[in-house]
């Protein structure tokens, strides 16, 4: 029986808002060397673009300089992705659960683009650790080819 292979690949960014850019830079290296559907490409792409984002806008208001790293593996099902920031300290699965507005609507404003998030990826977890913000989640690549 053979092993399954695991494809790495890493970047980082700056904590200004023209390095955003550099996500889909990443996703079109990605598609060239991984065997990844577009669908799941997309959900990767949205869900790095709407958390970093939300990162470089609000995690670096006091701060003159910032990293943002990303960390993702491939397993062949699951793109495994781990998101490290020395942002201010936030926790996005806890604004992603907030479902007290009946439509949108009645929704406040701010959390719609981070609880997307979390609908599309799986097993979202934080933790803020030796001054860090540490964000990890699954995009299922699996579920999105029988979900066609």
């Amino acid at each position: 029986m053979g092993e399954k292979r695991i494809n790495k690949h890493q970047f980082t960014l700056g904590h200004k808002v023209k390095d955003i850019d550099l996500i889909e830079l990443a996703i079109n290296d990605l598609n060239a060397k991984w065997d990844i559907d577009e669908k799941s490409l997309f959900q990767l792409n949205l869900v790095l673009e709407e958390l970093i984002s939300n990162t470089m806008f609000y995690g670096y208001l006091d701060k003159n300089s910032g990293k943002i790293e990303v960390d993702m593996t491939f397993d062949g099902s699951l793109i495994h992705v781990v998101i490290s920031d020395d942002a201010l300290a936030f926790d996005p699965t806890k604004l992603a659960n907030d479902t007290s507005a009946e439509n949108l609507e009645d929704r406040e404003i701010g959390g719609l683009g981070i609880m997307l998030s979390q609908k599309i990826s799986e097993d979202m977890i934080y933790k803020y650790q030796d001054d860090n913000n540490i964000l990890s989640f699954k995009i299922n690549t699996i579920k999105n080819k029988s979900s066609k």
